[in-house]
């Protein structure tokens, strides 16, 4: 006979930030920050807020489609490089 666990994992369902794992939600705004002091940098001012702008919600859109396929995606892109097309032969 097999026993039953208390633990029902098909309804449990990570802590999320906009509807995302919270390490995505903060690497899509860190890449944002990224994009802002670059362009700040570079001099270009005037559109360092639009540009950190568009980075942010194209980060967002794009981890907002990968959570939706699977909700324990900020496991699988973080502990894996093949993920990413890493190859430690390369090296």
């Amino acid at each position: 006979m097999k026993a039953r666990s208390v633990i029902f994992t098909h309804v449990q369902y990570p802590m999320t930030i906009f509807g995302l794992p919270p390490i995505l939600t903060i690497l899509s705004l860190a890449g944002g920050a990224v994009a802002y002091v670059v362009l700040v940098l570079a001099g270009a001012v005037p559109i360092a807020l639009i540009g950190a702008a568009v980075v942010t919600v194209i980060g967002l859109v794009k981890t907002h489609r990968l959570g939706r396929t699977d909700r324990h995606i900020e496991s699988a892109v973080l502990s894996t490089f093949k993920f990413w097309g890493f190859s430690w032969g390369a090296w």
